[in-house]
């Protein structure tokens, strides 16, 4: 696998922030047992170097940032062990692969760049507009070609944001705002905003409801899972939680969620249902980016202390 640089991206400012990637296919499969409710701590995979993101292909293979290292780990979820590293810029910080699970985009952080990852298959970017976006600590988001590796539009924002997340079609892009406190609405084809959401403190992770009716909002500066409603655009604080949540994942059949406390050091899971903490699941450490590995049914935690957890 090796890494070379998408040019272009953010070349006045830092690359800080997440990245989101419009393209054709899914890496998602089905579990064919219900999510846990109650995991545990199952695997504990050490990884020195911070990790801060965890990006899964369908195979269980796992690219986690370790952004004082200025490498990528790559870990295989099913056996939770490391399988290699992969150098690339300064203070690499957020992940994500294509549709195919065949290229990786890397934020960056120093080198003010994108890195582009060859997973190690061949693969051409399709001619249908697909884009990347990748926001940066000038308060800025840009929208990249992955045809023409240039880009092709950008928008300033109130604050810088860490997370970014695309509806299923790709016809909406969502910003959270961090320090802003709040969520952009945003046409993926122009990045004309079209509504703001105002939901205070330090907006951060975001999944949608199985039906793409609900936005979760994990809140730093609040403790509190928030949702929004797309429909009429109300907001709601949603779920009450330990401390502020900095990472969020929704389990593929629907019914968990998982917020990831970084000054508790633990996993809270909520029943989306209910709207309730139902377990606590205490990993120490700084636990960042929480992911759900659907085709193993577990949850995959990248810790800044230095190590993953597989929940299961």
């Amino acid at each position: 696998m090796t890494a070379r640089t998408l040019c272009g991206v953010a070349a006045a400012a830092r690359t800080l922030a997440t990245l989101a990637l419009t393209t054709c296919g899914s890496n998602s499969t089905a579990p064919t047992t219900p999510a846990n409710p109650n995991p545990v701590v199952a695997a504990r995979v050490v990884l020195a170097g911070g990790p801060i993101d965890i990006a899964a292909r369908s195979n269980g293979t796992a690219f986690v940032t370790l952004n004082a290292a200025n490498t990528v780990g790559v870990v295989d979820l099913g056996n939770a062990t490391v399988t290699g590293s992969i150098a690339v810029g300064q203070v690499p910080t957020f992940v994500v692969f294509d549709g195919a699970g065949t290229t990786a985009y890397v934020s960056n952080q120093y080198s003010d760049n994108v890195g582009v990852i060859d997973v190690g298959q061949a693969m051409q970017v399709t001619a249908d507009g697909a884009a990347l976006f990748v926001t940066t600590n000038a308060n800025r988001l840009y929208k990249v070609s992955l045809e023409s590796k240039t880009v092709t539009d950008s928008l300033a924002l109130p604050a810088t944001s860490h997370h970014l997340l695309l509806n299923g079609n790709g016809t909406r892009l969502y910003v959270a705002t961090r320090d802003g406190g709040s969520v952009l609405e945003v046409d993926p084809s122009d990045l004309a905003v079209l509504r703001t959401f105002t939901l205070g403190g330090r907006t951060q992770a975001m999944v949608f409801s199985p039906d793409l009716a609900t936005l979760y909002v994990a809140n730093e500066a609040k403790p509190l899972i928030q949702s929004i409603n797309l429909t009429s655009g109300a907001v709601s604080d949603s779920v009450p939680l330990a401390g502020g949540a900095n990472g969020l994942a929704l389990s593929r059949d629907g019914t968990l969620l998982y917020a990831s406390i970084i000054q508790g050091g633990e996993i809270q899971v909520v029943k989306r249902a209910s709207k309730a903490v139902v377990a606590t699941v205490v990993t120490g450490g700084v636990p960042r980016a929480v992911l759900f590995d659907a085709p193993r049914n577990q949850v995959a935690v990248a810790n800044e202390s230095g190590w993953v957890d597989v929940l299961r």
